[in-house]
């Protein structure tokens, strides 16, 4: 576990084998995850409609991130 115990001592970590802490990463997604009210507050009754509903929202962070940097072309048409 990553929270020690009351009175245990800290173990030293060897960071020369690329072992990085990356708990940031889970806050982030986490935080940008809280933006959606459908998946702050679990409106949906049945598992796979929530995890669709998580998908979307996955999917529809990362073509904002993209169409942010520029690497994403706003002139497709769908016929």
């Amino acid at each position: 576990p990553h929270i020690r115990r009351i009175g245990e001592e800290k173990k030293g970590c060897d960071r020369s084998q690329g072992h990085k802490p990356r708990r940031w990463v889970v806050e982030r997604t986490f935080a940008w995850l809280s933006k959606c009210r459908g998946i702050l507050v679990r409106y949906e009754k049945k598992d796979i409609n929530y995890l669709a509903l998580i998908q979307m929202a996955c999917g529809l962070f990362w073509y904002r991130r993209l169409h942010r940097m520029g690497r994403c072309e706003a002139n497709v048409v769908v016929t």
